[in-house]
């Protein structure tokens, strides 16, 4: 059995509410928020779909890979 390189990607869907003047300033706003939710442990609250994984082999690639995980 041989050990194989993986990268897993997370994806997460926050639905935010923010009042701004444009689209940039929402988009930092709304950044803001959720980091500020993430250092609370509640961003969750703000989650709108369940959490997507997705696996890729990097074995034998030249993809940068750091185990140390």
């Amino acid at each position: 059995m041989s050990i194989k390189h993986y990268k897993v990607e997370v994806t997460r869907t926050y639905c935010i509410d923010v009042v701004a003047d444009d689209s940039d300033t929402a988009q930092a706003k709304a950044e803001i928020h959720l980091d500020a939710e993430m250092l609370e442990g509640t961003e969750h609250n703000l989650q709108t779909g369940d959490t997507v994984f997705q696996v890729y082999d990097v074995t034998n690639t030249d993809d940068p890979f750091d185990p140390n995980y």
